[in-house]
């Protein structure tokens, strides 16, 4: 069976907002965030500055003129979306360099022309820029190759060295269009050079330069030593106005009472009462805030004197995430503040990002842990992480992963993290939480999103599921998924679901097409409305049960405090006869859950909102007798709207269930204690 971990999130609690809002003195602008753009002239293709003389064409229009070697702007905003550039010489027609431009809402990039034309091609070269504020007395520093001074990658090699010969930050052996990362620095004088690997000789004496705190600057290497001189041309970014709000989720991972009702407290954020009720594994969705300081107090209920006081910074156009940590035994109680980083992954792409907060032990030195694939290989050289450690946003392929988290060594497994599908664009902090005594260790996953780009109307959100258990082997189920003609899913198999797609409101057409077929084996109609949330699943086995398209509108909004909602649908083919197919679903003592006997095939309950908690739930024949499903222990946090279904057929497919999360950024996983 397989256990989603992952689904988009819109998990808005009402008070928060309200809340918050009034706490604000500023709201956000309606307007579509603008992309930011600096263009520069790094290309040194004439021996003459003049020579290098060039007009900026963008989408065909004429953008810059007489734009010469060593030119920079400062930032132009467009809006978001894909820009064709051209660099035409100066008295001439044709470009010399074409490029794309692909600009995201709320990101900042730097366009350069660069290369000579002899040793390196001349060509557009694309950054993407990070303006976030540096910390007090700290500065940012990026350095990029863009210095075309010989034909062979291998002999553009430089070393970036202090003036007393020791290597600056790591930058040894850098090519041409290599860029550093973002250094985060000092704020005071640097004297460094630029030279060949090894250190001599020196190909570039920069000039000292004296960062002031919160600088944030990219120095170019550029020319080619033939036709320009060789040197440095800093560029410095900026933050984005300050009309720009902030936004924050905050999470309550803290597990001091042995009850998750005992861990309610009230937050307030300077001095105003912000949420309520706010339990343990608790997350809220982004919330937007003007930028400045806060005071964040955690107040359990029922008193009046905070267990966490901190302050919060927030910068213009930034994204945070704000948790309550700690558990008053082992670790202190605290507010924890991360950076979150919302720009988009790459296509086929996602970010993950995991973060140390189970506070099991008392010494740092025992919370150590490793986390490791299923085969017990490190991932992503995440060994000896101890508590309060954040790894950075990991960069990885849009595809199911099986972690587990351990002791140092790997054994033994503390957190066997069910198995997780990052779709393509994904963002997501995986956080470790639980003491292992008051509250059982686990995983709590809250999803990033790129900013809103606001003015349009809600698109409706949907989720593919293939429940169709027509062949004996997983492979043999694979389909593919046409949307009105256009091929959506490929090599989609039994048990497989999508994260939740946004797509206009409308009708839509949704064929399913087995591999190597060309004609449906499902054809049906889709009706989705502005803002609502559905659930298109194949089922059937073309046995028992026709294969055929069933569609459920999901109810993705908040239970009540210290609840979550749970629905169940049958679509477990199993008989051919429907009164054959009726199952209970029960608890493991026998108990009837919410009304639900003699259930049959394609039936789905209503939304059953319950107790946050441990459940131990299995399906029975009706009256009990026989168990068909025996569903494993979950833990359901405070919010979570969970759809279970039961699947397959017990012939083709074993009878089982899986899951699919609506509208909450975390999801029922199986308990483990510590």
């Amino acid at each position: 069976m397989i256990w989603k971990l992952v689904s988009r999130v819109l998990l808005v609690c009402i008070l928060a907002i309200a809340s918050l809002s009034s706490v604000a003195a500023q709201t956000t602008s309606d307007e579509e965030l603008s992309a930011r753009v600096i263009i520069a002239h790094l290309a040194p293709f004439a021996d003459t500055v003049e020579g290098t003389s060039v007009s900026i064409l963008v989408n065909g229009e004429p953008a810059l003129e007489n734009f010469v070697f060593g030119d920079a702007t400062d930032y132009i905003e467009l809006p978001a979306g894909d820009y064709q550039v051209d660099v035409v010489p100066t008295g001439t027609t044709d470009p010399a360099i074409s490029g794309d431009l692909t600009l995201e809402a709320g990101q900042d990039y730097t366009a350069a022309a660069i290369g000579d034309g002899t040793n390196q091609p001349l060509e557009l070269l694309a950054l993407q820029d990070d303006n976030s504020v540096p910390e007090d007395n700290r500065a940012k520093l990026r350095i990029v190759h863009t210095a075309p001074f010989a034909a062979e990658l291998s002999d553009t090699a430089v070393d970036v060295r202090k003036e007393n010969g020791n290597v600056f930050k790591r930058l040894r052996g850098v090519e041409y269009k290599q860029a550093s990362p973002y250094l985060d620095i000092r704020a005071r004088t640097f004297d460094l050079k630029i030279t060949a690997p090894g250190g001599h000789p020196t190909l570039i004496d920069v000039p000292p330069v004296t960062f002031e705190s919160g600088d944030i600057v990219t120095v170019f290497a550029i020319g080619d030593g033939v036709n320009q001189p060789t040197g440095v041309l800093p560029v410095a970014g900026s933050p984005r106005p300050s009309n720009e709000p902030a936004r924050v989720i905050i999470a309550h991972l803290a597990p001091f009472a042995d009850t998750v009702e005992g861990t309610s407290v009230s937050i307030l954020v300077n001095g105003e009462p912000a949420l309520e009720n706010f339990v343990f594994g608790d997350a809220t969705d982004y919330i937007e805030l003007p930028a400045g300081d806060y005071q964040v107090d955690v107040v359990p209920t029922g008193t009046t004197d905070p267990a966490i006081s901190g302050d919060l910074t927030l910068e213009a156009g930034q994204d945070y995430t704000a948790a309550a940590i700690g558990d008053g035994t082992n670790q202190p109680l605290e507010l924890l503040a991360l950076q979150d980083d919302n720009s988009v992954p790459e296509d086929n792409r996602a970010k993950l990002r995991i973060v140390h907060t189970a506070p099991f032990a008392a010494e740092l030195s025992d919370t150590a842990v490793d986390v490791r694939k299923e085969n017990g290989n490190v991932f992503k050289r995440l060994r000896g992480v101890e508590y309060k450690q954040a790894s950075p946003y990991l960069d990885i392929r849009a595809r199911t992963f099986d972690l587990k988290i351990t002791a140092p060594g790997g054994h033994p497994t503390l957190i066997d993290v069910p198995p997780v599908t990052f779709e393509s664009g994904d963002i997501v902090t995986v956080f470790a939480i639980g003491d292992g005594v008051n509250q059982p260790t686990g995983v709590l996953p809250v999803m990033g999103s790129p900013r809103d780009n606001g003015g349009e109307e809600d698109p409706a959100r949907v989720t593919i599921a293939h429940l169709a258990p027509f062949a004996d082997t997983v492979e043999g189920t694979s389909v593919s998924i046409l949307v009105n003609g256009e091929a959506a899913l490929e090599n989609f198999v039994f048990g497989d679901t999508t994260d939740f797609i946004e797509l206009p409101a409308g009708e839509y057409q949704v064929d399913v097409v087995p591999t190597g077929a060309t004609d449906p084996a499902i054809s049906g109609e889709l009706t989705l409305e502005a803002g609502q949330d559905y659930t298109a699943a194949a089922i059937g086995d073309g046995a028992n049960q026709p294969l055929e398209l069933l569609a459920l509108e999901d109810d993705n909004t908040p239970a009540g405090p210290h609840n979550a909602k749970i629905r169940v649908v049958h679509a477990a083919p199993f008989a051919a006869d429907l009164a054959d197919t009726e199952v209970d679903i029960r608890t493991e003592r026998g108990d009837v859950v919410g009304g639900l006997t003699n259930v049959p095939y394609k039936v789905a309950s209503p939304y059953l909102e319950v107790p946050v908690g441990f459940y131990d739930l299995k399906i029975t024949t009706p009256g009990g007798e026989q168990t068909l499903i025996d569903i494993p222990p979950f833990i359901v946090f405070n919010n979570t709207v969970v759809t279970v279904f039961a699947i397959g057929d017990g012939a083709n497919q074993p009878v089982g269930v899986t899951a699919t999360t609506g509208g909450t950024p975390f999801f029922i996983f199986p308990a483990n204690a510590h």
